[in-house]
């Protein structure tokens, strides 16, 4: 651009204070297609609304100021303006009475002239409008470019939604018809084992004095440590089944295949479900103790949403609270980390009659440029092969674009990180109960 800019005020006669100006509007200001001779790239502050005016009327014209003469002219079918600018002394000096004639060619005065300039400026000219149009299809191609992302971020999420749902309602079924046999028998084999007790009082009552078989059978097996333990096994028979069952419900909850319409939904019960999923992930193992999981659920009103793609939301947001607590703990003792408890904590309420969830932990927190970028797609802070990149740019077009909400991320580095997801619920949902944990 240097160049051309010397180029032309040497072959115009542009003498030592004159300018060859050609400049575009661009919102309040006007850009310079090449620099001013001093290299500025900056329009005399006098100069921009002569030229904006120029531009918008589509007018050519003199002007005088400041000891300066300004003549311009704005560029048949563009948004461009050119204008040449000199102090008035050295204009009319004798020396440079050709650039006079180059002044009127630029305005028509001089018919000859102007169509010489045109003929001269003819190259430039196309150069402008090639620019324009390159201009306009980087800005058509780099909007089919944005839309062709979001496209591959819903075929992902739609595509992984289904197999993990159709998967996790298979594993499901599968779980439930065992689990059906064992809770429908364990009861009677409580109620048998309670007969066969009392019938063992009764024989004892009856025969209190057994032989000496009978004797060394009863030390044998311990008879007396049989009949308070062997409840408590059945006891505890029932409870794993119960929680098979929970662990099944919550398969199901999470993977709920999402209808074409939003349906009333239970948050906390997709958070607990999420939770449960998660357990492995959260429970104490040789390396930590456990994460520790606080929820502070307020009294939510049921939301109309798409139930699985808001708890795939959770599911991204909880896992990478556990992965940030893995990459805090590599440096640590299981010791260390029990003296400061990696603690996730889910506060739940309503404000501005908004249904807000927070997510937060106190894991190793982001940096500024990891906070500006953690919704990209394509970004990730994770090892080649750990992270895809898309979970979040997921979580926020899921929050954004499918359920009007809004999702924010603050962090502090060292100190840990909060999500807040807020979204907004029908005035008809009934409310949820306030759990009790």
């Amino acid at each position: 651009m240097l160049d051309m800019e010397r180029l032309v005020a040497e072959s115009s006669g542009l003498g030592e204070t004159g300018e060859m100006l050609l400049a575009k509007e661009k919102g309040d200001t006007l850009a310079l297609f090449f620099p001013l001779r001093n290299g500025s790239q900056v329009l005399p502050e006098p100069l921009v609304p002569v030229l904006k005016d120029a531009i918008a009327q589509d007018a050519a014209g003199i002007k005088h100021y400041d000891g300066q003469v300004i003549a311009f002219q704005t560029l048949p079918n563009t948004d461009w303006a050119i204008a040449v600018q000199m102090e008035r002394q050295e204009l009319y000096g004798a020396v440079n009475r050709d650039l006079i004639f180059v002044g009127l060619a630029v305005f028509g005065v001089s018919t000859i002239a102007t169509v010489g300039l045109v003929f001269v400026l003819r190259p430039l000219i196309g150069r402008v409008t090639d620019a324009d149009e390159l201009e306009k299809e980087v800005l058509a191609k780099t909007t089919a470019f944005e839309e062709l992302k979001q496209t591959q971020i819903q075929l992902v999420q739609s595509e992984k939604m289904s197999s993990l749902g159709q998967l996790m309602a298979g594993v499901a079924h599968e779980i439930n018809n065992p689990v059906g046999f064992l809770k429908g028998n364990i009861q009677p084999a409580q109620d048998y084992v309670k007969d066969l007790l009392e019938l063992i009082d009764l024989y004892q009552e009856k025969m209190p004095n057994p032989d000496a078989d009978i004797e060394d059978e009863i030390k044998e097996i311990d008879l007396e440590f049989v009949r308070q333990d062997l409840p408590n096994i059945i006891n505890s028979m029932n409870s794993g089944v119960d929680r098979i069952r929970n662990i099944s419900d919550s398969l199901r909850i999470f993977s709920r295949q999402d209808q074409d319409h939003k349906t009333a939904f239970n948050i906390h019960e997709g958070i607990d479900s999420t939770l449960l999923i998660l357990k492995h992930r959260t429970k104490a193992n040789e390396q930590r103790p456990a994460v520790e999981v606080v929820k502070n659920y307020g009294e939510l009103p049921e939301v109309q949403c798409f139930p699985g793609q808001l708890n795939q939301v959770f599911m991204n947001i909880l896992a990478n609270a556990i992965d940030a607590f893995e990459q805090a703990n590599q440096s640590k003792t299981c010791k260390e980390i029990k003296a400061e408890s990696n603690i996730i904590t889910i506060t739940t309420s309503v404000v501005d009659k908004q249904v807000q969830i927070q997510i937060q932990d106190n894991a190793c927190g982001m940096k500024l440029e990891t906070i500006e970028r953690i919704f990209e797609q394509g970004f990730t802070t994770k090892e080649v092969g750990e992270g895809t990149g898309l979970g979040m740019a997921i979580s926020h077009q899921i929050i954004t674009e499918k359920h009007s909400g809004l999702i924010e991320c603050s962090s502090e580095l060292g100190k840990g990180t909060i999500f807040t997801i807020t979204l907004p619920y029908e005035k008809n949902c009934r409310k949820m109960k306030q759990p009790l944990s």
